[in-house]
């Protein structure tokens, strides 16, 4: 799958003018590749992307622009971005806990990708890599949005693929908003923040600290 349809012009390919329409962030702790990503990945259609090069600034947007989707570098001030998707999914940043979450590392060891999975991050995309991969994991995180599970050990994207494990108590089924805005489909929005007010429960359950 290609990031557009090569048969139409980019600016009137509809997939493009809907990528247009997520609010994204972009995050590395270097401000001039912060920018450079940033026009790249506007470039291939994400036009509404905002860079940053310091974490507080970061979790200030998270609270301020309710955004769709993160993507971020975790090269530079991982604990920090590490802590800022683990408050946001247990509901203490930001409007969302279930904002789309992806950490772009270099040399991801089995240590590391185990560490941002537990944090919460929907995926790992290891770096260096063109932005049109960037713009294919999002289509395929939009294409099949992960239920999510709260319990005292875990709380985040369901990783667990046996129908016998997600049947369980704890978790919930999150509407696809990412995947509203791509196919061009309008989102419950009632039914949206009720999961969140729902989700804020299970997390108030489960939580020690």
């Amino acid at each position: 799958m290609t990031a557009f349809d090569p048969r139409l012009p980019r600016n009137q390919d509809p997939r493009l003018k809907r990528l247009g329409s997520i609010r994204a962030l972009y995050f590395s702790p270097d401000r001039h590749q912060a920018a450079a990503m940033a026009n790249l990945l506007r470039e291939e259609g994400l036009r509404n992307l905002e860079p940053f090069h310091d974490a507080e600034s970061l979790a200030n947007a998270i609270m301020r622009d309710a955004p769709h989707l993160t993507l971020l570098d975790m090269d530079g001030e991982d604990d920090a971005l590490v802590e800022i998707v683990r408050r946001v999914r247990r509901a203490r940043l930001g409007g969302d806990p279930f904002l789309v979450a992806v950490a772009c590392r270099s040399g991801v060891t089995k240590d590391l990708a185990g560490r941002y999975a537990a944090a919460g991050f929907d995926q790992i995309l290891n770096k260096p890599f063109p932005p049109e991969t960037a713009i294919e994991s999002l289509r395929a995180l939009a294409a099949q949005p992960r239920r999510f599970v709260a319990t005292r050990a875990y709380i985040g994207p369901d990783r667990r693929f046996k129908l016998r494990d997600i049947a369980q108590d704890g978790t919930i089924e999150v509407p696809g908003r990412l995947k509203a805005i791509l196919e061009g489909a309008p989102l419950d929005r009632e039914g949206y923040m009720a999961r969140i007010v729902t989700w804020r429960g299970m997390v108030s359950r489960v939580s020690s600290d």
